[in-house]
């Protein structure tokens, strides 16, 4: 989450406005797990998994993980990777 604080004009005590940037919704039931599930396995990242459904990645982690399903640690990942490089 991100917040902003704004203050117009500096050294002048002014009513503190925050606004919140960015939030990533909590995961819900709408989501079709299996098939996020069949992505993550066919080789997308939990990055890219919660940037496309708008969930943090350890919502998406969390899900894996009691699916039973083994998350990708930053070496395997960092492999994943560059494996689909080269095959390009």
């Amino acid at each position: 989450m991100a917040v902003m604080g704004y203050n117009a004009v500096g050294n002048i005590e002014a009513v503190c406005r925050l606004e919140v940037v960015d939030v990533p919704a909590p995961i819900t039931k709408h989501l079709d797990f299996d098939h996020l599930i069949e992505e993550y396995i066919a080789g997308e990242s939990v990055n890219s998994l919660s940037l496309r459904y708008r969930v943090s990645r350890k919502a998406i982690s969390d899900t894996l993980r009691r699916r039973g399903v083994h998350v990708r640690n930053r070496s395997e990942s960092e492999l994943l990777k560059w494996d689909r490089m080269t095959r390009r």
